[in-house]
């Protein structure tokens, strides 16, 4: 059996705060420059951030494994 990796896990945990804090985040709440320095800095990386686990994760398998009927 194998065992859960867990860096993974917690990159999978920093990009769902991340996604979760850069829809939440209203710049108008919070003006500023450092402010709006940071939101733009976490919607840099949030995205890369999954695709890159996505591609980490990613093992490819027959078609016939995803068509459910």
């Amino acid at each position: 059996m194998h065992q859960r990796n867990m860096e993974i896990d917690v990159l999978k945990g920093i990009g769902i705060l991340s996604v979760v804090l850069g829809h939440v985040w209203v710049q108008d709440d919070f003006p500023g420059i450092y402010t709006n320095m940071a939101h733009n800095f976490v919607y840099t990386y949030h995205m890369m951030l999954f695709i890159f686990v996505a591609g980490y994760l990613f093992r490819k398998a027959p078609i016939y494994i995803y068509i459910y009927i």
